[in-house]
C-alpha cells in the first residue's frame, strides 16, 4: 500500500518572442525611385521595423508612400522574407488582388492609423487576422509602377509564454490536464517517470498567449485531484521590469514558484 502523495506542482513561465529583426527604430525607405508620368515627385516606401502581437489577435504591418499619393493603380506585393518573391502573402494590381492559400481570408489592406486615407492616400499596410506562431517573421512591402519600385521590411513578433507543470509522488500513474476558461487544452508534451519506490511523477508544458488564464490539474481516477491556476498576465506584471512586453531583442527570463498539495488522509 503506497502512502498518499505529497504533491509538489511547479509552474515555470518562459517568455518566448519569435523575431528575426532586432532594430527598434522606425525604418525609412530602402529605395527612393524616380518619378514617371504617374507621380508629380519622387516617393519612398516607408514602414515600421517591428510589430508585436498576441496569438489569435489582429496585426497591422504599417507601410505607406511618402509623400502621400494614390497607390490604387500601382502593384503592391506583400511577401515573407526579404528576398524571395515566391513566398507571396498578398498582391494588388490595378484594383484587383490575390492571396496565397495559407492566408486566404486572413489578409487585406489595413490602416496604419485612424487618420489614414487608405490606398487613395498611399497607405498599403497589411492587415493580418488570427495571427499564429507560424506567422512570425520578416515581411516585405513592395510597391512598383511600370518602371520603378521601392520596398520596406517589417518583423512580425508573435509573443507567447511557455508554462510548465510538474507533480510527483503518485500511484497509480496520474493524469495531467490543461484547461483554459474551462476548455481542455491539448498538449503532446507530457512525460512520466517512476522512481525506485514505484511512485510516479509527471511533467508537461504548453505554449499560451501572455494574456491567458490557464490551469493544470493532476489526479488519479476516483481519488482527489489537485489543481493549480495561473493568470499569466498577472504573473508577468508581478515580475515588473524583468520582462519587457515590447518584445525587444534581449533574451527572456525564467521564473518559478511552487505549491505543496497534500492529499487528505
Amino acid at each position: 500500500m503506497y502512502p498518499p502523495p505529497n504533491t509538489h506542482t511547479h509552474t515555470h513561465a518562459h517568455t518566448h518572442t519569435q523575431t528575426i529583426a532586432s532594430a527598434l527604430t522606425r525604418a525609412q525607405s530602402v529605395c527612393v525611385i524616380s518619378s514617371n508620368g504617374l507621380f508629380s515627385e519622387n516617393f519612398a516606401v516607408v514602414g515600421e521595423t517591428s510589430i508585436l502581437v498576441q496569438r489569435n489577435q489582429t496585426a497591422t504591418l504599417p507601410c505607406w508612400l511618402r509623400p502621400p499619393q494614390s497607390a490604387e493603380n500601382l502593384e503592391v506585393r506583400w511577401y515573407r522574407g526579404s528576398e524571395n518573391f515566391d513566398n507571396t502573402v498578398m498582391t494588388h494590381k490595378a484594383k484587383s488582388g490575390s492571396q496565397s492559400a495559407s492566408y486566404v481570408g486572413r489578409v487585406s489592406f489595413g490602416l496604419k492609423d485612424a487618420a489614414s486615407g487608405g490606398l487613395k492616400a498611399g497607405d498599403v499596410s497589411l492587415k493580418l487576422v488570427n495571427v499564429t506562431i507560424q506567422d512570425a517573421g520578416v515581411y516585405t512591402c513592395f510597391v512598383s509602377s511600370s518602371e520603378d519600385y521601392g520596398s520596406s521590411t517589417v518583423a512580425l513578433k508573435a509573443n507567447m509564454v511557455e508554462v510548465s507543470c510538474e507533480s510527483e509522488g503518485w500511484y497509480p500513474q496520474p493524469e495531467l490536464l490543461w484547461s483554459h476558461k474551462n476548455k481542455a487544452l491539448t498538449s503532446s508534451n507530457v512525460k512520466y517517470d517512476r522512481d525506485s519506490t514505484g511512485l510516479y511523477s509527471v511533467h508537461s508544458w504548453v505554449l499560451v498567449s501572455s494574456s491567458s488564464e490557464i490551469s493544470c490539474s493532476v489526479g488519479v481516477a476516483n481519488q482527489v485531484t489537485r489543481e493549480v491556476r495561473i493568470n499569466v498576465r498577472t504573473f508577468l506584471r508581478w515580475m515588473g521590469g524583468f520582462w519587457d512586453t515590447r518584445g525587444g531583442s534581449g533574451g527572456g527570463i525564467s521564473c518559478s514558484w511552487s505549491c505543496v498539495l497534500q492529499k487528505e488522509m
